[in-house]
C-alpha cells in the first residue's frame, strides 16, 4: 500500500506524486512495473525483521557475528577468486577522502568532475615522467584490461577467437565475455577456455595447442597458483 507520508529517504513516495509519475509513464499501478517478476518471487507478507537496534547496539551485534570468522589478516587464504591478502597503502585512503574526489553518488556530474580531474592529473604526470605525447586513461579492473587487450588483438589480427586459461576469477571471465560481445553480435569474439593442472596451477599445454588455431587472435595463459 502507498505510504500516507513521504519515506524519510524518498520524497517522491507520497501517493499524489506516485500517481503523477504513474500517469506520466502510462502505468496503472506500481505493481504493474514489476509484472515481469513472477508472483511467486515477490514477497506477499511483511518482512520479518528483528527488533530495531540503536546504532551502537547494531554495531556490537554485527561485530559479534563477524568475530566468529577468521579474516585474511589473521591467516593465509587460498580461496582464490580475488580473496587474498591485499596491501592498500595508507596514502590511498587519504587521497580518496579528499573533498574534490569523494562523492556520495557515482555517475552524477559532481562525481564525474572529481573523477575526471583525478584521471587528467594522473595521465598528465605520467606523460611527463615517460616523455609521451599521450597517455590513455587506465582501465578500471583486471577483467576490463584483459577484455580490452583481447579486443585490440582481434581487431589487429582480424581474427575472431581468443584463448583464456580456465583458472581465472569467474567475475573477471564474465567481464571478458561481456567485452567480447555475445554470439548474436556482429563483432562477437569467441572465448575458448584452456584447462590447467590443478596440482601445479600450470596451463595444460596439450589442451592449449588443440585450442589455438588459424582464428586465434591472442591467449591469456600463465602459471596461476590461485584464481587470478
Amino acid at each position: 500500500m502507498p505510504l500516507p507520508t513521504a519515506h524519510p529517504y524518498m520524497a517522491n513516495s507520497v501517493p499524489a506524486l506516485q500517481q503523477e509519475m504513474l500517469a506520466a509513464i502510462g502505468a496503472p499501478s506500481i505493481d504493474a512495473l514489476f509484472a515481469q517478476i513472477p508472483a511467486a518471487h515477490r514477497l506477499q507478507r511483511p518482512l520479518a525483521l528483528p527488533p530495531a537496534l540503536s546504532e551502537s547496539e547494531l554495531r556490537r551485534h554485527l561485530l559479534g557475528i563477524l568475530a566468529k570468522n577468521r579474516s585474511a589478516e589473521q591467516t593465509l587464504s587460498f580461496l582464490g577468486a580475488g580473496s587474498w591478502q591485499h596491501h592498500v597503502p595508507a596514502a590511498c585512503d587519504e587521497v580518496v577522502r579528499r573533498n574534490e574526489w569523494l562523492t556520495s553518488v557515482f555517475g552524477e556530474p559532481s562525481s564525474d568532475h572529481g573523477r575526471n580531474q583525478a584521471w587528467f592529473e594522473y595521465c598528465s604526470q605520467l606523460g611527463e615522467l615517460l616523455d609521451m605525447d599521450l597517455v590513455g586513461l587506465p582501465v578500471r579492473s583486471w577483467g576490463a584490461a584483459a577484455g580490452h587487450a583481447l579486443r585490440m588483438a582481434a581487431r589487429i589480427t582480424e581474427r575472431s577467437e581468443v584463448v583464456v586459461v580456465r583458472a581465472i576469477d569467474p567475475e573477471r571471465l564474465s567481464v571478458i565475455r561481456n567485452l567480447c560481445e555475445p554470439p548474436e553480435m556482429a563483432n562477437h569474439i569467441a572465448v575458448r577456455c584452456v584447462d590447467y593442472e590443478p596440482v601445479t596451477g600450470q596451463v595444460d599445454l596439450a589442451h592449449l595447442r588443440r585450442l589455438v588455431g588459424p582464428q586465434t587472435a591472442a591467449s591469456i595463459s600463465r602459471r596461476l597458483p590461485t584464481w587470478a
